[in-house]
């Protein structure tokens, strides 16, 4: 079980901030990409990279969830 507590530990302590502060970057206009118009929505790829973190983040916290509860991933 040592396994698993090191890995809900490392999801909440290192993946889901790290996801977190590259979704707020990109969502900020901090990360460049050529494909946002400034102050304009984002767009494209960067609308498609925002997706994607929200949806990685949102499946993590589904994990950690899971492992809280004593249910298998």
């Amino acid at each position: 079980m040592a396994y698993m507590e090191d890995y809900l530990r490392r999801i909440e302590e290192v993946t889901l901030p790290r996801l977190r502060r590259q979704l707020e970057a990109l969502e900020s206009g901090a990360t460049p990409n050529d494909e946002r118009k400034a102050p304009g929505p984002l767009v494209g790829a960067a609308q498609k990279n925002a997706l994607s973190l929200k949806q990685a983040i949102a499946e993590y916290e589904g994990i950690v969830a899971k492992l809280r509860a004593g249910e298998k991933p």
